[in-house]
């Protein structure tokens, strides 16, 4: 018996006969023409920033971002869904380190049918202190909570120290 895109191709036609009584039998909700889009989902040449097996089936993925734009929510459900494929099985857990502008929400939704959650760390909101008694991590202090413009300096000369 034949398999593959063979059924899809009779599908999409079978589907663009009747869109919405299609949608409807299998359970959705129609309430106005129904548009059909592109099927085409073009492929990313998109790199994550760092990606590490912290334990046997544990994943982290850390994307870090100086300014937080609208699409990185989406951003980062796509990043999951490739390393899910490249790593099945596996269990992934992303962080998403804001070191600039915009807060990046912990969760992203759509609907009932989608809950994907990050964890976002906001490096202006950190205790410059904390960052300062690590060397890795004292380059990050001039850019966490600061009083004044006086202050971050001294957290600059203290890191660069």
């Amino acid at each position: 018996m034949p398999r593959g895109p063979v059924y899809d191709n009779v599908l999409r036609r079978l589907a663009a006969d009747d869109l919405a009584t299609l949608l409807r039998w299998l359970g959705q909700e129609v309430h106005r023409p129904v548009e059909r889009l592109s099927e085409s989902l073009p492929a990313s040449g998109r790199f994550v920033d760092l990606l590490a097996r912290t334990a046997p089936g544990r994943l982290v993925h850390v994307e870090f971002v100086t300014a937080v734009e609208p699409d990185l929510p989406y951003r980062m459900l796509e990043y999951r869904a490739r390393i899910m494929r490249l790593h099945l099985g596996e269990v992934v857990t992303q962080v998403v380190l804001v070191i600039g502008t915009g807060t990046m929400p912990e969760v992203l939704t759509n609907g009932d049918d989608l809950t994907a959650r990050c964890h976002p760390v906001h490096v202006r909101d950190v205790d410059p202190a904390e960052l300062l008694a690590t060397p890795a991590l004292a380059p990050l202090a001039p850019l966490a909570r600061a009083t004044d413009r006086g202050h971050r300096e001294r957290l600059l000369r203290e890191a660069l120290r």
